[in-house]
């Protein structure tokens, strides 16, 4: 979830070391191999890379993402060709990614930060952070560690949409996966992944991740609820909805989780 699987990152790691004291020394201390990596890395990949970094810092603060205008506004770019150009080059990167909200397919595309080491630099890296050489050690277990352990899972689940279709036995149907935000409902509702499938039904995916199996309570399932209530409602959809799982590791069974369709875990996304 850091690395996004890049060999290059991968190559530094050191045996004998823990995966704690790792992270430490090669993107915490000064010197080590991936302190500067997120400079070097976009001055290789773009000839200018302000406006591109500067893309993915603004999406870096918005978990669930940006349309195309509220870009330009928020970083004051010109709305032309060169700005279009600038956000396909991250989707062909894979930094970036373009969704549309089910039931408005057309317009209001939102562009999503979903690379995991751009992630994890902006969270980790940036600001103040970098002046302990300790600093991952010290954080783990600690609140932003967990936040980010969660949102990066997420991203993990987006990068294997075939994987989990394939988990839930419709790799065979035609499906388009989709994001959705209410628009009327007080507070409002964020669904990260939505399979809309041609067998009339919309599998509706809540991502979480814990070290341990996940153990729902009844809060779990009155939110998860809500936003299958708030859905149905705002989209009016006349499709059965499923409500699916993805836990990092399984699900501790209980009178709550019952009421899940279908749980998909890490293993499945690796297979």
């Amino acid at each position: 979830m850091i690395m996004g699987g890049v060999p290059f990152y991968w190559k530094a790691m050191q045996k004998g070391l823990s995966l704690a004291q790792n992270i430490d020394q090669n993107f915490f201390t000064p010197g080590g191999e991936l302190y500067e990596e997120f400079d070097a890395l976009y001055a290789s990949l773009f000839k200018r890379p302000e406006g591109y970094i500067k893309v993915v810092k603004l999406l870096s603060g918005k978990r669930s993402g940006l349309t195309r205008n509220e870009l330009i506004k928020s970083g004051k770019f010109v709305d032309n060709g060169n700005f279009g150009q600038l956000l396909i080059d991250l989707e062909s990167c894979g930094f970036i990614r373009c969704y549309n909200i089910i039931g408005n397919e057309k317009k209001d595309a939102v562009y999503q930060l979903i690379d995991p080491f751009t992630i994890f630099y902006y969270e980790f890296m940036s600001g103040n952070s970098r002046k302990d050489p300790q600093f991952w050690s010290h954080s783990l277990n600690k609140p932003v560690y967990n936040t980010w352990c969660g949102l990066s899972f997420e991203r993990v689940c987006m990068l294997h949409v075939e994987q989990i279709k394939q988990a839930l036995g419709i790799s065979g149907i035609i499906s388009g996966v989709y994001s959705w935000r209410s628009v009327n409902s007080k507070p409002g509702v964020q669904i990260d992944m939505l399979i809309d499938r041609d067998d009339d039904v919309v599998s509706i995916c809540e991502m979480k991740y814990t070290s341990n199996p996940w153990e729902m309570q009844a809060s779990d399932l009155e939110d998860i609820l809500r936003k299958e209530d708030v859905f149905k409602r705002e989209s009016r959809t006349s499709k059965t909805t499923h409500k699916v799982l993805v836990s990092a590791n399984g699900v501790k069974r209980n009178e709550y989780s019952d009421d899940i369709q279908k749980i998909v875990t890490l293993d499945d996304l690796f297979k």
